[in-house]
């Protein structure tokens, strides 16, 4: 075609041929393109997969409740946020929102709870049942009241009696006992039946024991008076060379045997103008007085028509402790106050410092343990045991039990040991 004019009037130049180098460089423009399109959304693809993934591993993670379910449901061990089993950190905001919900889910159950007992306690109110039942519990109680004040009533008037039987009984006791050369008071405890043992102890059931009247002194021997017939016994030919222990002269007198006890009981009653109780041997001569002849202890023996001191058998010690109650743990009933005796303490106490039974006797538990006399005809035995009583200062109430006791060797001697002394009774005794 002939080039023609163009509007400018210039003429129009023919096309160029296209060269190698720009055919093949639209070639690769033509190929490369599209590559790294392809590459571009591989990358894409790859990013969204392991979101995909990673959301998916974060859902399986923690598994809560809806919201509602969380609120109306009980709390289960299903209901828990559940571990998976492989390890992963749990976000912080996934635990705050975890006790949240569980504090909430908490409240609103005890609300819902406050809530219905209301509801049932209104309803209940009510009804006329419950007004029966408030009626009938108010007349049980009034009549419950009632007789328990009538019970009340009655345990004071027994009370009162008692009180006043016990203060007759010891006047009767006091009054009617005797006093040593020293003015020592030894009360007297009446004939008859006792119960020996308690129903209370399993190691000393009760029987029936009877018992000849007897003085028994109100108190456990004193320092003091252990120090003054020692001093005379040592100078009319008694071998009592033990000096004893006292915290003072009215404390008892302790570190004393059972053997050093009945020579002593032996020198007062030949200082008082008595017949000793004790002797070496069943002749009974003055020759053979325990605590100034020589024989073997094993043939130690009481004289029985011996007015003199001498220590109380267990079953005389017992009658004595009771002080005319019956079945009792200790001397003044079943409990053991620290106004009735020195126990669970550091040492002894003063005597008469405690109260007294219903005989009048003081110290009958606790401060010491006091020797009995029981005749053993063992004589395979040199040195046979000896009965303690009482119990001492130093152990709790257990060990103070009327019927509580233990042996040892009679020439043992501790500072929680003592004694107290007996005399026959006598129609008409020397005041």
């Amino acid at each position: 075609m002939p080039p023609s004019d163009t509007p400018t009037g210039q003429p129009v130049e023919p096309p160029h041929e296209p060269t190698p180098a720009f055919i093949a460089s639209r070639k690769t423009r033509r190929y490369v393109a599209p590559f790294f399109i392809a590459l571009f959304l591989s990358l894409l693809g790859a990013i969204a997969l392991v979101h995909l993934v990673l959301t998916i591993e974060e859902k399986q993670t923690w598994t809560p409740l809806s919201r509602s379910d969380a609120l109306l449901s009980e709390p289960t061990a299903s209901s828990q946020w559940a571990p998976h089993p492989r390890s992963y950190a749990i976000p912080p905001k996934a635990i705050a929102s975890s006790d949240m919900l569980k504090e909430e889910r908490t409240e609103e159950i005890e609300r819902q709870r406050a809530v219905k007992a209301r509801h049932e306690e209104a309803a209940e109110l009510a009804s006329p049942e419950y007004a029966m039942r408030v009626m009938a519990s108010q007349k049980r109680e009034e009549e419950r009241l009632a007789k328990q004040k009538a019970i009340d009533e009655e345990n004071e008037k027994m009370k009162s009696n008692r009180e006043e039987e016990e203060r007759f009984k010891r006047r009767e006791a006091v009054d009617n006992g005797v006093k040593d050369m020293a003015g020592r008071i030894y009360c007297a405890i009446p004939k008859g039946n006792f119960q020996m043992g308690s129903l209370q102890e399993k190691d000393a059931p009760p029987r029936t024991v009877n018992v000849e009247a007897f003085y028994i002194a109100q108190t456990e021997v004193t320092y003091k008076e252990w120090k003054t017939i020692s001093d005379w016994a040592r100078e009319h030919g008694y071998q009592i060379e033990n000096e004893g222990q006292g915290l003072s002269p009215w404390h008892p007198v302790t570190k004393v045997s059972c053997f050093d006890a009945m020579r002593w009981c032996n020198a007062k009653s030949e200082q008082e103008g008595l017949t000793p109780c004790y002797y070496l041997g069943e002749t009974f001569e003055k020759r053979a007085v325990f605590g100034k002849g020589v024989g073997m202890v094993s043939h130690l023996n009481v004289k029985p028509d011996a007015n003199g001191y001498q220590l109380p058998t267990e079953e005389q010690w017992e009658k004595a402790a009771r002080g005319g109650l019956v079945d009792q743990l200790y001397p003044n009933g079943n409990t053991l106050r620290k106004e009735d005796a020195n126990f669970e303490n550091t040492g002894t106490t003063q005597v008469m410092t405690h109260t007294p039974n219903g005989y009048g006797l003081y110290d009958m538990a606790g401060n010491v343990w006091e020797w009995c006399w029981n005749a053993r005809n063992d004589e395979s035995q040199e040195e046979p045991k000896s009965i303690l009583r009482g119990g001492g200062w130093e152990l709790n109430t257990s060990g103070c039990r009327v019927s509580f006791k233990f042996a040892a060797e009679p020439n043992t001697k501790t500072d929680d040991r003592g004694f107290r002394l007996v005399r026959r009774f006598e129609p008409s005794p020397q005041k």
